[in-house]
């Protein structure tokens, strides 16, 4: 409810920067966590603020394609989805340590910032 109140309000660019912003908080917050009970707190915000993202972003794709062929994008977007927890668990096996997998998701929540920039308030309202 408050993210639905927020994207009225606000506008949809500005609540993934929010959200992408405080997630690499959260992130960093975790990564230098001095307590298991700290990084469970954090670990749930991220968890929040994670479909948060998720849900901006995928309202803002399915408004470029038409009402007949949301088939495919929807697809996409959740294969994108499965594909990154696929490349996850190499990134876990190639890492030392659950710090060092917490800076590499960290750099993902970076890129969904830096993207931002580019992509318009909304599709529908142009």
């Amino acid at each position: 409810v408050c993210l639905s109140l927020s994207l009225c309000r606000y506008g949809r660019r500005k609540v993934v920067l929010v959200s992408a912003a405080l997630a690499i908080l959260c992130t960093l917050g975790m990564v230098f966590s001095p307590a298991f009970w700290f990084f469970t707190v954090l670990r749930f915000l991220n968890g929040l603020l994670s479909l948060a993202l998720y849900n901006v972003s995928y309202t803002l794709g399915m408004e470029f394609v038409g009402p007949t062929k949301k088939k495919v994008p929807g697809m996409i977007m959740n294969l994108a989805f499965t594909l990154g927890h696929v490349l996850l668990t190499g990134v876990a096996y190639g890492s030392g340590s659950w710090r060092m997998i917490q800076l590499t998701v960290t750099l993902v929540s970076a890129g969904v910032m830096l993207c931002c920039w580019f992509l318009p308030e909304s599709a529908r309202w142009l």
